[in-house]
């Protein structure tokens, strides 16, 4: 999927590692943009070639402890150290300044000391997965470990879903100051990218006959992709020569904001509430942010395939996101949006629709939770006092 160029900057890297040159590499890009599967094909590649290969990285949605990185990655090559039998380095070396050569950190220098004694026989490949969910403490320590390594065979690899965290402009730094070090960048994938994809399950004709719907609807987000094919293999027989967007899509596009920051995800629901009448200075004021702040947010939505400006690309996106919130935060931003359109002189109706929508949301919730309209009437009366 256009991303051999990738493969081979990395394969590269690793033969350097290979004669004892180990270094870093940074793959950046968009949410869902392909980084992890990029960091596995790769990784799946070295381990056949005969490399050793840890991972480091916290679940989605969870920050994690600082120290729970390094503190991890550390037991878990320990523990397959004690496994294979595979030498244990001695004490590790004292700790030199801060700012120095080697880590300063004690859990990272026994990891420094362990992974170099893994690496007198195997080169060593270290993965560092979505680096914005990692703490900026974690990522000092990884950097410092990263420093020591000049010499080693040993690589470690770093993706970034090039959205603002604190950690970010200190890996970006640290890395540009090591020799050799490529950033790669996850670009979109194009019209005949997706048209592979596509035809990969859908056949050849088919798969052309749909590309540039795809690729409109999508923006090339890999994610997003694979959620539209799903939704053509599951489409009927008769639907063949038309773009299905279903269920496989909606659950690409809570995936893709699931995997981002809060801030995408706010905006992302701003966006979707205020629908036609998003504008970026109304959003901005839903939000409660300065007009500029939405920059960030703004266009790792856009690289990230959902929005284009402050659009969504394809109403079923935007309905999604709505589907996807929780009730009363749904209620609250409409009922918000209808004060904040009247104040600005929005047309009756437009304010209206906002009104009805917020009111819909709350009856819905209630019913779902099988009360009946006594049962509304007393919440409602007991949440008036």
């Amino acid at each position: 999927m256009e991303r051999d160029q990738e493969l081979q900057r990395l394969d590269a890297l690793l033969a350097d590692c290979r004669h004892g040159a180990g270094g870093a590499a940074l793959v950046s890009g968009a949410v869902a943009s392909g980084k992890t599967e990029l960091l596995h094909a790769f990784t799946e590649r070295a381990v056949a070639a005969g490399a050793l290969y840890f991972e480091a990285g916290t679940p989605l949605g969870e920050p994690g402890d600082p120290a729970d990185l390094t503190e991890g990655l550390l037991q878990g090559m320990e523990l397959f150290a004690e496994e294979t039998g595979r030498p244990r380095p001695g004490a590790p070396t004292p700790a030199g300044p801060r700012g120095g050569g080697l880590p300063s950190d004690e859990t990272a220098r026994r990891l420094h000391a362990l992974l170099l004694a893994l690496a007198e026989r195997d080169p060593v490949v270290v993965g560092v997965d979505d680096t914005h969910r990692v703490t900026l403490s974690s990522l000092r320590d990884l950097l410092g470990v990263v420093r020591g390594l000049r010499g080693a065979r040993v690589m470690m690899i770093f993706t970034d879903a090039g959205v603002a965290h604190p950690g970010r402009g200190v890996l970006r730094e640290e890395l540009s100051r090591l020799p050799g070090t490529p950033l790669l960048r996850m670009r979109p994938l194009s019209r005949e990218g997706a048209a592979r994809m596509f035809a990969s399950r859908l056949g050849a004709a088919r798969a052309e006959r749909l590309a540039a719907g795809a690729l409109a609807i999508t923006g090339g987000s890999p994610l997003l992709l694979r959620g539209l094919l799903e939704d053509q293999r599951d489409a009927a027989t008769g639907n063949a020569g038309r773009l299905v967007v279903g269920p496989g899509f909606e659950r690409a596009v809570l995936d893709c904001l699931r995997r981002g920051d809060e801030d995408t995800r706010r905006l992302a629901e701003a966006v979707a509430v205020l629908g036609d009448m998003a504008v970026p200075r109304t959003v901005a004021d839903l939000l409660g942010w300065a007009e500029p702040d939405l920059g960030g947010p703004l266009n790792a939505l856009g690289t990230a395939g959902l929005l284009d400006s402050v659009r969504f690309r394809h109403e079923a996106a935007r309905l999604a996101v709505l589907a996807g919130m929780e009730p009363a935060r749904r209620s609250d931003l409409h009922m918000r949006s209808a004060r904040l359109l009247y104040r600005k002189g929005a047309k009756a109706d437009d304010v209206a629709r906002h009104v009805v929508a917020a009111s819909q949301w709350v009856t819905l919730e209630y019913l779902a939770r099988g009360r009946d309209a006594n049962g509304i009437g007393k919440a409602r009366s007991a949440g008036a006092e």
